[in-house]
C-alpha cells in the first residue's frame, strides 16, 4: 500500500504514474504480485515493459 499521495501526468505517447512507497522493495513486491497489471497496460496501449525509477522526496521549506 502506498504512504502517501499519488500523481498522474500524460506526454507525448507517455503516461507518468508518482506513488510514493516506503522503500523500493514495497513497491517492487506489490508491482511483481499484480497479474492484472501486464493486461491493462496492453489494453490501453503500452508498447514493452514500463520504465521504473526511484526517487527520494525532498524536504523543501516550499512544500504546501
Amino acid at each position: 500500500m502506498t504512504t502517501g499521495g499519488r500523481a498522474f501526468a500524460a506526454g507525448d505517447g507517455e503516461i507518468l504514474v508518482i506513488d510514493e512507497w516506503p522503500d523500493a522493495e514495497s513497491f517492487q513486491r506489490f508491482f511483481e504480485s499484480q497479474t492484472e497489471i501486464p493486461r491493462i497496460m496492453q489494453e490501453g496501449g503500452a508498447k514493452g515493459a514500463p520504465e521504473i525509477s526511484f526517487y527520494r522526496k525532498l524536504d523543501t521549506p516550499d512544500i504546501f
